[in-house]
């Protein structure tokens, strides 16, 4: 019977070593990844969810009292009066509509959130202080007099692989036709 000599155990135990060492790299970058792609994902489902809001409270707006300069301008925040039930348009009855309000407040319960604020008084977050939301609404010059981009920006912790933006940041555009009102001067 032969015994394993001192030589052959220090090697057994630097290659096992190496082994765990691998191992336990790999995982560590898996879940590294794993959690920057939920954050990536959960961020997007917010902005997109965001975006399809605006554009449904204003689509069908029957006035605001916010215009643009005709030579373009950018808002960070902008309050429109539309319908209360988004599904039901009564274009020549302002009796059932609301004033909605989209904004990032610097204050209060919803500190850094996106929110959508309604004339009623009550606030829905549409996206998480968490991702740092930014939101401008712009109209350029040359666009239609009713119609304006809102641009909505969140910024993820995390990069996963691949992600080719230079900084964390994930940004959602999108163009908004209104079909009753103007919003240039």
């Amino acid at each position: 019977m032969k015994a394993f000599t001192l030589t052959e155990i220090i090697i057994t135990i630097v290659i096992i070593a190496f082994a765990i060492f691998g191992i336990l790299n790999v995982s560590v970058f898996y879940s590294v990844q794993t959690k920057g792609l939920i954050e990536l994902a959960d961020c997007q489902a917010q902005l997109n969810f965001a975006a399809e809001d605006i554009k449904l409270h204003f689509m069908s707006a029957a006035s605001t009292s916010e215009t643009f300069s005709p030579l373009g301008e950018i808002k960070t925040s902008f309050k429109a009066l539309g319908e209360n039930d988004v599904y039901t348009i009564t274009p020549n009855d302002i009796s059932d509509n609301v004033d909605y309000t989209y904004v990032v407040p610097i204050a209060g319960a919803a500190k850094g959130c996106l929110v959508r604020r309604t004339g009623a008084g009550s606030e829905e977050i549409l996206v998480d202080a968490r991702f740092t939301p930014k939101i401008e609404f712009e109209y350029t010059k040359n666009d239609p007099p009713n119609f304006m981009v809102a641009t909505i920006t969140g910024h993820t912790k995390t990069r996963p692989l691949g992600m080719t933006s230079p900084t964390n940041d994930v940004v959602h555009r999108v163009g908004i036709r209104f079909w009753f009102i103007n919003i240039t001067i």
